[in-house]
């Protein structure tokens, strides 16, 4: 899957690290994404594989939170309407996205910085 809206004038990368509550408590995962989310899924069942963003309302972002079924290995998504962007970015340590024109054409190393 890639990320797409309407008419991709952008593209870009994310990369994160889990939170460190996530980390201590990677056993737990999916039951801590299904309760905090609300996720009508028995965690139990499921595995939580990741999670889709879309808006640009902070407090009021849509969320896609997909789940792999333990037994048939089957993807399954939940659609929530309403989300706040910081809950997202609350599962992550760290987080960091880039968008723009052609940015994997651009050698990070060669790139001066502006003065001032």
């Amino acid at each position: 899957m890639k990320a797409n809206v309407l008419y991709n004038d952008y593209r870009g990368t994310t990369v994160a690290d889990r939170s460190d509550y996530l980390e201590v408590n990677i056993s737990q995962l999916t039951e801590i994404i299904v309760k905090s989310f609300e996720i009508p899924v028995e965690a139990d069942s499921y595995d939580y594989v990741g999670v889709s963003v879309y808006g640009t309302e902070v407090e009021n972002v849509c969320g896609t939170f997909f789940f792999r079924n333990k037994e048939t290995k089957e993807v399954v998504k939940y659609f929530k309407a309403s989300v706040s962007m910081q809950a997202i970015l609350n599962l992550f340590k760290r987080f960091e996205f880039q968008i723009g024109t052609n940015l994997e054409d651009i050698d990070k190393n060669a790139v001066r910085g502006i003065e001032g």
